[in-house]
This record gives structure tokens, C-alpha cells and sequence, in this order.
């Protein structure tokens, strides 16, 4: 069975990961942690350790206050939104788990 796995919470998803040792499983989301910002995420530094594939998206979120990658990210929406339609395609899961977050 292939099972993508997405969202930002990985605790539980940790746990998922460990019971479905013996399935295909991917996960999509963000690489990077922030708008503007190079460095990689937890969530990618942990998935690719344990060898699972990664499918990174440029995922747009509502931030908190205004600054200068509001409109940047909230123009991602659309790309994020073709990337992810375009992911389930290439990989087609037989199911997709969320774990929160934004993503």
C-alpha cells in the first residue's frame, strides 16, 4: 500500500512511519522552514534520515502580521496548490494522512 504522508506535527506521524515499515510511504511538505529564509525544516531533516522520499512544496501560509513575504507567500497558493495535484498524481497513494500544521 502506498500512503503519503503531509503536514507539519510528526510525533504522531513518527508513529504512523514505524507501523508502516512494510509499505511505500512518502511524505509531502515544506522544505524550508520560513518564507525568505534558506534553511531546511525539521520535518525534512527527519523524513530524509529515515529514507523516506520527500516531496517538497512551496506551500503559502497566512502570517500573523504583515510583512514584506505576505503577498509573496499568499501568490504561492496556486503553485503550491498545481505541485500538490501534481505529487498525487506521480506517486498515487491508496491513502493520505495529515498531521497538521499548514501544509
Amino acid at each position: 500500500m502506498k500512503v503519503a504522508l503531509i503536514g507539519g506535527h510528526l510525533s504522531p506521524a513518527f508513529s504512523v512511519i514505524e507501523k508502516l515499515k512494510s509499505d511505500e510511504v512518502f511524505f509531502i511538505g515544506r522544505k524550508n522552514t520560513f518564507e525568505g529564509d534558506s534553511s531546511v525544516s525539521f520535518e525534512y531533516q527527519e523524513i530524509t534520515k529515515l529514507n523516506i522520499p520527500f516531496y517538497g512544496l512551496a506551500s503559502s501560509r497566512l502570517q500573523r502580521k504583515f510583512t514584506r513575504h505576505t503577498f509573496s507567500s499568499l501568490s504561492k497558493f496556486p503553485i503550491s496548490l498545481s505541485q500538490s495535484i501534481r505529487i498525487l498524481r506521480k506517486i498515487k497513494p491508496d491513502v493520505v494522512l495529515g498531521f497538521g500544521g499548514y501544509v
